[in-house]
């Protein structure tokens, strides 16, 4: 044997041994981290469908919840339970048209009815359960909420998945008068979970805490426990799982994969909570076809690296020619691990070498990763809601492709400190709480949901929800925070806009009757041990029907608009004021010092009132004259009806005397004379 051969041989053994050696530690290494990623998949899906699903009950809390606090639903649930059912008409019709709006708004739901609390329907969007008794009424009254799953039988016998949330409606005492019933069909549900595109070992489904699923086809409620389901044999492992999320004190809680054997066979589950419904988000894969999936995308990993080995020692004998594929395999591979190329591949040369099979499977295996990264990002796409991801480990952020459709704000880079978190335009109002919010779950908190109004791409501020869960890695550290930007700025100014209405006069825009008296009887309430002094101003204007008459309706409106500036310019910062009706105003005026205070602000009222407005419709300066009575809180009064009565009855005792003035009412256990304050009536 000559010196060269044996040279080569001895070169070639010390390649080989150290080779085999590598190959294995790398194809285990490559298997574990393959595992790793296909877990943590599994993980995030729950959890991102949790979250969905999480928005979605929270939607119909919310309009729930408007319902039942809406004061005249109030009155109807009252009103309709002590008749029997024969409320008032403009109540009964005002309440099926509040049901009727709740209908239309989503598609899923079955009926929506309110029940006294004497169990009997008092108003539903099925006339024909008018009057039925519920006998389930206590039940619901004393655990109100979201239920779990069942099969519902419609009119037509046709059988569905469904739920329904129970809401109680209380009295102004804050006693249970009734509650707001509804019933849903799963559509949307279902929708969350057929939108992901699994493969065939893999299921996803909702379970609720009696272990009873929806999942495809949505043909019916199916039990965990029965012998057809998929994951029937490991009941007894994912039970448990449920019992520590349905016991947890952490809200939104996510248990990690876990692994469950049963009947001979093994499954991979992945469990996320929904902590507003008591669901949960449920992930499984069948563990077998699961680990051979990985071991096909790793098994030539081996053979790559004794490539590799090999290829190096063609380096020594051959040189430069298998230098260059060498190179620009390792330069793709540096891109990828360094710079998150996802485009990049191995191309391929005209001539064949040696380095033709790890080109090959190396590009395969690029394309396998990167294919699993467009379904992620398809996902998220396929929602209009905005999904962020917080790499806590790189401090980095990417925001989905949608945000650039609603907001004008372009980071300078991908860091924490460059990103929307701390760059994008806040409203004043709603600034420190979003950036306390954001400190929070960067550091301590493990989850925030927030409203904040956020300038969008047309200049304007919108309200959005903003929330977000944080992820922990194997050794319990921060690793990434998950979270979503929700457009509600439509359902939130229609809110605001109803409330507006609901609580102002729709002619002069100050408080209306209704919501001045409740301001009122709470300023009493607050006033009565804090001894603060405060006052109520009855104003009625003087011969308004004069403008009526003499000029017209829109001239009297002027009139009426005038005053109510007026008053609300004066009683800024001073107190509040309402049209009590017709040409009748009250203010109530809080924190005063002096007695005489109350008696400077009417006949401020007087003055600007009596130095007239130039009239619109007449193109005329019209004086406004006004008589004002003045009583005082807990002195005048103990009640608002009291308080009101007595201001009344000084601002008649003006009319009695000329008018165009104010008096104080009159103390019942030792009346003092009426101080009048008269002026001269300006006739212009």
């Amino acid at each position: 044997m000559t010196l060269q051969i044996k040279v080569i041989a001895l070169t070639l053994l010390c390649l080989l041994i150290p080779g085999i050696i590598i190959s294995v530690t790398s194809y285990e290494k490559a298997k574990s981290a393959a595992f790793d990623e296909g877990v943590d998949y599994l993980n995030s899906s729950a959890a991102f469908h949790a979250l969905s699903v999480t928005t979605y009950i929270e939607e119909i809390e919310t309009f729930a919840s408007d319902i039942v606090s809406d004061s005249r639903i109030k009155s109807f649930t009252a009103a309709a339970t002590a008749t029997g059912g024969n409320a008032d008409a403009d109540l009964t019709l005002y309440t099926e048209e509040r049901l009727k709006n709740l209908s239309l708004y989503n598609t899923d739901l079955v009926e929506v009815m309110i029940i006294g609390e004497n169990g009997k329907v008092l108003a539903s969007t099925l006339p024909y359960n008018i009057g039925n008794t519920k006998e389930n009424y206590s039940e619901l009254s004393d655990n109100p909420g979201v239920s779990g799953f069942e099969s519902f039988e419609n009119a037509n016998g046709v059988i569905r998945p469904s739920f329904s949330v129970a809401t109680n409606i209380y009295s102004e005492s804050n006693s249970i008068i009734g509650v707001l019933y509804e019933i849903f069909y799963t559509g949307s549900l279902e929708q969350i979970i057929s939108n992901t595109d699994t493969d065939v070992s893999t299921t996803l489904a909702l379970a609720d805490s009696d272990n009873d699923l929806i999942v495809y086809d949505f043909k019916a409620v199916v039990n965990m426990t029965d012998k057809n389901v998929e994951f029937a044999p490991y009941v007894a492992a994912v039970s448990q799982k449920m019992d520590f999320l349905f016991s947890t004190d952490n809200p939104g809680e996510v248990v990690l994969p876990f692994v469950a054997e049963g009947a001979g066979k093994s499954r991979i589950f992945a469990m996320t909570e929904i902590p507003k419904a008591g669901w949960v988000f449920l992930s499984s894969t069948d563990h077998k076809a699961f680990t051979n999936q990985i071991n096909i995308s790793v098994s030539n990993i081996p053979l790559q690296v004794l490539l590799l080995v090999f290829g190096a020692a063609g380096l020594i004998f051959i040189g430069v020619y298998f230098l260059s594929p060498m190179a620009t395999i390792m330069t793709i591979l540096g891109r990828k691990t360094s710079g998150g190329d996802v485009a990049s591949r191995i191309a391929f040369t005209d001539h064949k070498d040696e380095f033709d099979t790890l080109r090959d499977d190396l590009n395969d295996l690029f394309d396998r990763i990167a294919e699993g990264e467009l379904k992620y990002e398809t996902m998220v796409e396929m929602t209009n809601n905005i999904v962020f991801t917080i790499d806590l480990k790189t401090s980095t952020v990417e925001m989905s492709k949608n945000f650039n459709k609603k907001f004008s704000f372009r980071p300078k880079d991908n860091t924490i400190e460059e990103s929307f978190i701390y760059k994008i335009r806040v409203h004043k109002d709603d600034k420190e709480k979003y950036l306390g919010d954001m400190d929070a779950i960067l550091k301590e908190a493990n989850f925030i949901d927030g409203e904040y109004r956020i300038k969008n791409l047309y200049g304007d501020f919108a309200w959005v929800v903003i929330k977000a869960t944080k992820f922990f890695d194997r050794n319990e550290n921060p690793s990434k925070i998950i979270g979503v930007i929700v457009d509600i700025d439509k359902d939130k100014k229609s809110k605001m806009s109803l409330l507006q209405r609901a609580n102002y006069d729709a002619l002069t825009q100050i408080y209306n009757r209704e919501t001045f008296l409740k301001n009122l009887s709470e300023t009493i309430e607050s006033t009565r041990h804090k001894k603060d002094l405060a006052a109520v101003l009855f104003i009625d204007l003087d011969d308004f029907k004069h403008f009526n008459d003499d000029y017209s309706h829109a001239c009297g409106d002027e009139v009426l608009k005038f005053t109510a500036d007026t008053l609300k310019e004066i009683t800024f910062e001073r107190g509040f004021a309402g049209r009590f009706g017709g040409d009748e105003f009250v203010s109530c005026l809080t924190k005063l010092t002096l007695y005489s205070d109350a008696g400077v602000v009417a006949q401020e009222i007087i003055d600007i009132l009596s130095r007239g407005f130039i009239s619109e419709s007449t193109g005329q300066k019209l004086a406004v004259h006004c008589s004002v009575g003045i009583s005082f809180l807990h002195e005048s009064g103990k009640t608002t009806e009291e308080v009101i009565a007595s201001a009344d009855a000084a601002m008649y005792n003006i009319k009695k005397h000329g008018k165009s003035a104010f008096a104080y009412a009159q103390k019942d256990d030792a009346p003092p004379p009426i101080e009048i304050t008269p002026k001269p009536i300006d006739r212009e």
